[in-house]
């Protein structure tokens, strides 16, 4: 019976000791400082816009000649089928970790990763910079949207119904219509491994 009682109680420690650590702040946000962008290493930050940048201009060739075939409905398929494709790329291509995020999720699975919150919180329009506890290089760019852009994110009564279906179809939770031309849509985010 004593034995019993001790191991009881060392599972009631354990159980106790887990909880107090998962209570509180994520203990990854909490291990990674911001910097400022010019603050941070040079290398590093190349890379990342670099990588944007790849990221960005393929993108943007994606959606503007799938537009240009197939219409804006089109389009709607290559953020969901393609985007993540050519982010892998760029991963393999540039060795980092790369992704979309947004205020305003259409895809969840673009949730921002933890160390990013307070940009998205305070809906940040300049880029950031952030090290982790490797020295990895966390680095933030605002995406602003085009006119273009407005066919699937812009005002909900004014997007075409081809569109709105293939959104409703990919999305049903979609919350990132309501920009106009020039807001913050959300950011390119990159993590680029100490140099």
């Amino acid at each position: 019976m004593r034995i019993r009682r001790k191991i009881e109680a060392v599972g009631l420690i354990a159980i106790v000791l887990l909880a107090g650590a998962c209570g509180g702040e994520p203990q990854a946000t909490a291990q990674w400082d911001e910097v400022g962008i010019e603050d941070a290493d040079a290398e590093q930050i190349t890379l990342a816009v670099q990588a944007r940048d790849a990221f960005a201009s393929r993108l943007i060739g994606e959606l503007t000649d799938t537009i240009a075939e197939g219409g804006p409905g089109n389009a709607v398929g290559v953020c969901n089928v393609e985007a993540p494709l050519i982010a892998s790329g760029i991963n393999a291509e540039f060795g980092v970790r790369i992704g979309r995020t947004s205020h305003k999720l259409r895809n969840p699975e673009n949730a921002p990763p933890n160390w990013m919150s307070s940009v998205v919180s305070e809906k940040r329009a300049e880029p950031a910079a952030f090290v982790g506890p490797d020295g990895s290089l966390g680095a933030v760019y605002p995406i602003r949207l085009a006119a273009t852009c407005l066919l699937c994110h812009g005002d909900p009564e004014t997007i075409i119904p081809e569109a709105k279906a293939r959104i409703a179809e990919f999305y049903p939770d979609d919350r990132a219509t309501g920009f106009a031309a020039g807001d913050l849509r959300g950011w390119f985010w990159i993590v680029v491994p100490e140099q």
